[in-house]
């Protein structure tokens, strides 16, 4: 009789699979379970640590700016010719109306002489004139007083033949020749005075004339001799004289550029800035300098707005007071306000941000002995602090040097 062989339910290879599952579940549950941070060890003393505040932004930057002169004045010459003499030399302190340097020129002076010779001309032609439209009216005047002489007497003659005639004591031949005669001279006296009248307007039309030629001409000459005097060249203004590109013999044509005179008894500030900032760029923003522990005030008095090689210029005045001994070509570091500060939260600026791009920063806990990895948001940025929109909170601690020796690690343990 046969007998049933019953089946083992553990068997050693059922064994090992469940040995082994439970092996691989241990293993999943140990790495869901654990830390993958990668740690990395740091020494406190080789990095920078800094608390974030809570305050006011200012919205600024940091520009070089260069003390110039308030006034500078060029010097052109205004007419041609040789340098004749140099009074003073580049770098001299000049008053107003100071000689500078003296041209000649021979045309010119030529010139002066012919125009003289010929006003003088113009001005014995003009007494001539007067003289002998003088005479002229004398002569006029002297013989309107003879007619009038004659008149008044060929009238009595004539009246009193008339009289006469009327009695029958002279002919009507007499009669007629003394009516003749009186008529005779009624006529030329129409004649003298209409000379005299013709001859006096005649007169006042020519002295006019040649009195308006010679105003004419003295102007003309008041004019040459204006540009005599300006082959003195002198200063137009009190200051120092900065440069003098001339030598005496030298030939100078007009309106070439010799030389600039600077008023150094007042300053201003001269920057460019770069063009990303030129919408932000109004006139009268102010700013501010050092200048041997004291600060200074400015603001925006020009804006150049022509942008060359991604810059533009600006002009800023000085406000209430300048530094003591000021200089031309004198550089500072200025900080000019792009806008009103606004409240936020801020954190130093550090090289971390050339790793990071601002994106994340590594906050340390308050033991100060861990430093975690954490993105934060940065909105601003002046040339002290980041204006954290986002991911710091006020007081937090934050390593702001360098992380390039990190490299990977998401944890830091601060020894």
């Amino acid at each position: 009789m046969d007998r049933k062989i019953e089946k083992k339910v553990i068997t050693p290879k059922k064994v090992i699979t469940i040995v082994t599952g439970l092996i691989i579940i241990g293993f999943i549950i140990n790495f869901i379970t654990s830390d993958h941070s990668r740690k990395l060890n740091v020494a406190k003393e080789k990095i920078t640590i800094t608390t974030v505040t809570f305050g006011d932004f200012k919205d600024y930057i940091r520009v070089t700016a260069t003390a110039v002169p308030q006034q500078t004045i060029f010097l052109d010459a205004t007419e041609s010719g040789i340098v004749d003499t140099l009074f003073i030399d580049a770098g001299t302190f000049v008053k107003k109306g100071d000689r500078i340097l003296k041209l000649s020129n021979a045309d010119l002076e030529l010139d002066i002489m012919q125009r003289k010779a010929l006003l003088y001309e113009q001005i014995n032609l003009l007494r001539n004139t007067r003289l002998a439209i003088e005479q002229n009216k004398i002569s006029l005047q002297s013989e309107l007083l003879d007619v009038d002489f004659k008149l008044k007497k060929a009238k009595r003659q004539y009246d009193l033949h008339t009289d006469i005639g009327q009695n029958k004591f002279i002919s009507k031949m007499e009669r007629d020749e003394q009516e003749d005669n009186y008529q005779y001279l009624l006529e030329k006296k129409k004649i003298v005075l209409n000379n005299f009248k013709q001859d006096s307007l005649t007169r006042t039309v020519q002295i006019e004339q040649l009195a308006s030629s010679v105003k004419n001409m003295e102007k003309t000459l008041e004019m040459i001799h204006y540009k005599l005097e300006r082959l003195t060249l002198k200063a137009p203004i009190s200051g120092q004289l900065t440069s003098l590109n001339a030598q005496e013999g030298e030939s100078i044509q007009a309106g070439k550029r010799f030389g600039k005179i600077d008023n150094v008894e007042s300053y201003k500030l001269t920057m460019s800035i770069d063009q990303y900032y030129i919408n932000k760029i109004e006139l009268n923003q102010p700013g501010s300098f050092e200048v041997n522990g004291r600060f200074y005030e400015a603001e925006i008095s020009k804006v150049y707005p022509e942008v060359i090689n991604g810059s533009f210029d600006i002009e800023m005045k000085l406000v209430n007071n300048e530094p003591f001994n000021l200089r031309k070509g004198q550089t500072f570091q200025l900080s000019l306000e792009l806008g009103m500060p606004e409240k936020g939260v801020l954190l130093k600026k550090g090289r971390f941000f050339q790793s990071t791009g601002g994106q994340w920063v590594f906050v340390v806990n308050k033991e100060g002995n861990i430093a975690e990895k954490r993105f934060i948001t940065v909105g601003r940025q002046n040339p002290e602090f980041y204006y954290i929109s986002s991911g710091l909170a006020n007081n937090e601690k934050v390593i702001i040097s360098s992380y390039e020796s990190f490299g990977d690690a998401d944890i830091l343990i601060i020894k």
